[in-house]
């Protein structure tokens, strides 16, 4: 699984970053390795949702969405000051 995200991540990186688009020269290559590997993965993830243990997926899900103690102590200990607008709003 990490061979497979790196390889996303790099023919990500060269298909986005023109600069090393032109260093590898092999575009269309790089971009059908992207495609399916990014298959791969998402089948894998299908896969593991429908033969997983669902019971501890749903208990990773629910641990992922919720913030506990520790999250909160984090968030209070690094305040993110606030600027003359609110959050999301522009000039």
């Amino acid at each position: 699984m990490r061979r497979r995200f790196l390889v996303l991540l790099g023919t990500g990186l060269a298909l986005y970053v023109p600069a090393l688009s032109v260093a590898v020269g092999r575009r269309p290559l790089l971009k059908d390795i992207h495609v399916y590997t990014a298959a791969g993965w998402i089948a894998a993830l299908v896969l593991v949702v429908v033969f997983g243990d669902r019971r501890r997926l749903r208990a990773t899900v629910r641990e992922l969405e919720t913030f506990d103690a520790d999250d909160m102590l984090w968030l209070r200990r690094y305040p993110r000051p606030q600027g003359p607008l609110q959050r999301g709003a522009r000039r």
